[in-house]
């Protein structure tokens, strides 16, 4: 084992405790009680100072015991918080990353190889690091995006059958709700108070107007230029 390493392990510190007040108990409290319980010998014209040393050496040893005690917690929450924040400012850049992304394709409406391969890789990242709600949200976004056209080609071929058109129109639609109710469980991620069902519902009722006038309009200017 290395010691080094178990020593400055903050999983171990409770266990540190425990040995350095074995250590002290062993070495200084049980001897320093031993010879408190000795009687001087009453002409001994020394004794009171002796008696005084001991006390004095006794309450310095108590301190030094609370004071270690105390610079060890004060250590351990040090870096739980360091630990914390960094994974807070990792999990913001994280989910902005995320939700730029999966803007960027819903304003197509396609997934091209290259934004596919980044997804996967945000997709890793946040099974690294969030919390399995927020997984579990982000995975039923992802799901749905997978779905999605490769081309601008296949799309409009989407859009000329009027059931496959209705069926891509809800799946955009779906990504769009789902991707909401993802930023709701960042926010329960990054402990900020959740967005209401009432404000969740207003968004998602906006997102779809939106959706149905711009649907398949990236399909369409880009085979006008063609």
């Amino acid at each position: 084992m290395n010691l080094r390493k178990w020593w400055y392990d903050a999983k171990t510190t409770k266990w540190q405790i425990l040995l350095g007040v074995f250590i002290i108990g062993v070495f200084f409290i049980i001897p320093f009680s031993l010879l408190d319980q000795l009687e001087w010998d009453p002409d001994w014209k020394h004794a009171n100072f002796v008696d005084s040393i001991l006390a004095t050496m006794l309450g310095g040893v108590a301190v030094a015991i609370i004071t270690g005690v105390l610079i060890i917690f004060q250590n351990v929450i040090g870096m739980d918080r360091e630990k914390n924040q960094k994974i807070f400012d990792q999990r913001v850049q994280l989910y902005k990353n995320f939700l730029e992304q999966t803007m960027a394709i819903i304003d197509d409406d396609v997934l091209e190889d290259h934004e596919r391969k980044n997804l996967m890789v945000i997709e890793k990242d946040i099974l690294m690091i969030a919390s399995p709600e927020t997984y579990n949200a982000w995975y039923d976004v992802y799901r749905h995006i997978l779905k999605l056209p490769r081309t601008i080609k296949e799309m409009n071929k989407l859009r000329d059958n009027p059931k496959d058109a209705e069926e891509h129109s809800n799946r955009v639609q779906k990504i769009a709700e789902l991707t909401t109710y993802f930023v709701n469980q960042c926010r329960k991620d990054l402990q900020i108070v959740p967005i209401t069902n009432d404000v969740v519902q207003q968004i998602n009722a906006a997102n779809k107007l939106e959706i149905e006038k711009h649907l398949f309009t990236g399909g369409v200017d880009s085979t006008n230029k063609n």
